[in-house]
């Protein structure tokens, strides 16, 4: 009986030992002497293993505890132990070798795919200008001879030929450039990949994607935690800020040191690896390292319930980005439904047809709110200005209506082919000329007259003083066609309109064409004399009559027109509207007196209205405007005179002149509803002092400093979210 007992006691604790997922070290001694209790053990490895996940381990409780209090917590251990194993997302204890999701689609190397934007590129509406590049070439030429370089091919070459042996500023900064690390990565991919780049860069569901793949995976980094500052490395704090400090662009020369010797770091003690081993099971995400670690039962606690709140996050970003991308594709099938309605009213062969199928179409608001396609655009807004302001090009009915007509464009294009354009070139050609010849007497100089024959350098020098003769009497030579205007001051805005041109939707790259720069240039010049002349002005200072904004709202219309007369004769129509009109005689007048009575016209029949709808829809941006003592005059015509064409992307513009095409009768209203919703989108950018204010509104900050490969636009949101905010804004 007794060798009975024993028996059984021996197969109990064999089963015991087997049964148990950590064994005490008493059990470990009896399995590493007892052959048959390891050999069975190794057998049942891979269920122990198995079952190891689903073990329940409870802590120990307090001894100060009640027995009811001791139940209590016992309970609440079990059933955090028991939520661990539910088949959800929620289970924070992975494995190891497991791999996030967002962890491989952040962090792997992929080789020849489209690159990525970061977070911080996408919110600021960044736009690449890799393939850009007439833009670049004309960047490369200094600002004496960038616009000739521009507008005229003979030109360029000479230019590019009497300085090529000197090295100039502006291209050895954009060589500097060029070498940073994001061209040298768009370089290194494939073409394929490049124009997938390019194109994602452009497609607004692409970016949505992005965005929010940017902001999962700004949630999920929150779960890692810091790697904790051990005791056997204690950084020099000099020495770690030097190195996380930026590289400076221009290296200083710095003095020879002695080489270091690069000692072996001393063995970690005994005492230490114990410790980081014993403590680091205490680290977690919800608590910084440098403190006190938290319990057990709060770390589990506090981290089940960061967990929660970090995957709800997650899971609305996802579904907000979801319901974006289907918002989206149903506007583009609605567009798609749009356009055989938009293609049978231009279809229609008279202007009594069109305005008469016009008014039959039902919620025709809708459709221009949602975008007009691209393919018809043109034909629209055409169709549509002539049945608003009577415009008949052929002298048809009601042709007296609009004094814009045929006659009134070839008097001044005519003026521009026969008048300014040769006296421009002629001028720029004897620039070139005078320049040529005074590096000839600068080289001679440089090298001393002594070495080179006398003769040669006096003629040089003959030379170089009748070319800058010329060019001065040339300069002064006032054009009786131009309202006796001087040729120099025509120069001077031929120069401003071409080098402005380089940065007219730089991301599309159509804009910095050769045969576009010539259309664009003479449909801005043209304007700005009409404005001149109309103006009765006898200032010789034409520039003023040129401002911010005018060459992107020429440019959006001479996309869709593809005709320099319609281009032309809409922008004349659009500043002869009752407030733009005003907007542009209170920045060309310098008399106190004609400003006060225009000023007081239009508060009379813009501004006053304005300030109301402004308090009206937001009164705390509304108040900060007063407490900084900004007006509306102060920033309302940079606004206005430019349509926002100037701030926003090319998609974003053509939709806007969609909507003024048909509400271009409110004006008023229309303007209004697009300053108020502008300002709800980016209002958070408007709480600054007065010149910070003005500074933002101006988009001074749209050239990324360093890099001319990125241009920035205001980040006013997705298109359609934008349109809905300009559609809400109560009036």
């Amino acid at each position: 009986s007794r060798n009975s007992k024993s028996l059984s006691a021996m197969v109990a604790a064999k089963k015991s030992i087997n049964n148990s997922h950590t064994p005490s070290p008493l059990q470990q001694q009896v399995l590493a002497r007892s052959p048959s209790i390891s050999s069975n053990n190794s057998n049942h490895s891979t269920t122990s293993s198995s079952q190891a996940q689903f073990v329940i381990s409870l802590d120990k409780t307090p001894q100060n505890l009640t027995p009811t209090q001791r139940l209590q917590l016992r309970k609440s251990q079990l059933n955090n132990s028991i939520s661990k194993f539910k088949s959800d997302d929620t289970n924070i204890s992975l494995p190891d070798e497991e791999i996030d999701v967002a962890d491989v689609q952040f962090s792997m190397a992929l080789f020849n795919a489209p690159l990525s934007q970061q977070f911080t590129s996408i919110s600021h509406r960044e736009k690449f200008l890799f393939d850009n590049t007439e833009r670049k070439s004309s960047l490369t030429n200094s600002d004496s001879t960038r616009s000739s370089s521009i507008l005229s091919q003979d030109s360029f070459n000479e230019t590019s030929s009497s300085v090529s042996d000197y090295e100039d500023v502006s291209f050895a900064f954009y060589k500097s450039v060029n070498s940073s690390f994001s061209s040298l990565e768009f370089s290194s991919i494939s073409r394929d990949a490049q124009e997938l780049t390019l194109l994602f860069n452009k497609d607004e569901s692409v970016q949505i994607a992005e965005e929010s793949a940017c902001r999962q995976q700004m949630l999920n980094s929150f779960r890692k935690v810091p790697s904790p500052q051990t005791s056997t490395a204690s950084p020099n704090p000099l020495q770690s800020y030097s190195s996380s400090r930026p590289l400076a662009r221009n290296h200083s020369v710095s003095r020879p040191q002695a080489p270091r010797q690069n000692l072996p770091p001393l063995p970690p003690s005994q005492s230490q690896v114990g410790r980081s081993s014993s403590v680091s099971k205490y680290y977690t995400f919800t608590r910084p390292t440098w403190l006190p670690p938290k319990s057990s039962y709060d770390k589990r606690k506090h981290q089940k319930e960061s967990e929660d709140i970090l995957l709800n996050a997650m899971k609305i970003e996802a579904e907000q980005s979801r319901k974006k991308l289907i918002q989206l594709q149903t506007i583009k099938k609605q567009k798609l439904k749009d356009l055989k309605v938009w293609e049978a009213l231009t279809a229609l062969p008279t202007m009594e047809d069109y305005e008469e199928k016009l008014s039959s179409v039902k919620s025709f608001d809708g459709m221009y709110w949602r975008g007009i396609p691209e393919s018809v655009r043109g034909k629209v807004w055409w169709r549509n200005l002539n049945s608003k302001f009577k415009f008949y090009p052929n002298g048809k009915k009601d042709a007296h209506m609009n004094k814009f007509n045929v006659q009134f464009c070839e008097y001044y294009f005519q003026m521009y082919d026969s008048v300014v354009l040769p006296n421009v070139k002629q001028l720029e050609k004897l620039a070139r000329e005078h320049n040529q010849m005074k590096v000839i007497v600068d080289q001679y100089e440089g090298h001393g007259v002594r070495t080179v024959k006398r003769s040669l350098y006096l003629d040089a020098k003959s030379a170089e003083t009748k070319a800058a003769q010329k060019l001065k009497t040339l300069q002064n030579i006032h054009i009786s066609d131009c309202n006796n205007m001087k040729l120099s001051t025509l120069k001077s805005l031929y120069d401003t309109i071409t080098t402005d041109l380089l940065d007219v939707y730089p991301d599309l790259n159509h804009f910095q064409n050769f045969d576009i720069i010539q259309k664009l240039t003479k449909i801005i010049t043209c304007f700005v004399l009409y404005l001149h002349q109309n103006s009765g002005s006898q200032d010789d200072n034409i520039t003023k009559f040129y401002f911010a904004g005018l060459k992107n709202l020429v440019a959006v219309f001479q996309f869709n027109f593809k005709n320099t007369y319609k281009t032309f004769v809409t922008i004349c129509q659009f500043f002869d509207d009752h407030i733009p009109s005003l907007l542009l005689n209170l920045r060309v007048l310098e008399d106190k007196a004609a400003q006060a009575l225009l000023l007081d016209s239009f508060s009379n029949l813009y501004l006053n209205a304005f300030e109301q709808h402004f308090m009206k829809n937001l009164e705390r941006l509304y108040i900060h405007f007063k407490v900084v003592h900004l007006k509306p005059i102060d920033y309302l015509p940079n606004l206005i005179l430019g349509l926002f064409t100037d701030l926003l992307n090319f998609e974003l513009s053509n939709h806007i002149l969609d909507i003024y095409v048909f509400e271009c009768g409110k004006f008023d209203e229309f303007v209004t509803r697009l300053i108020l919703g502008f300002f709800t989108q980016i209002g958070h950018k408007l709480y600054g002092s007065r010149d910070e204010i003005l500074k933002t509104l101006k988009g001074l900050d749209f050239k990324v400093d360093g890099n001319d490969d990125i241009y920035r636009y205001f980040n006013v949101g997705y298109e359609h979210d934008f349109i809905e905010t300009i559609r809400s804004v109560k009036i």
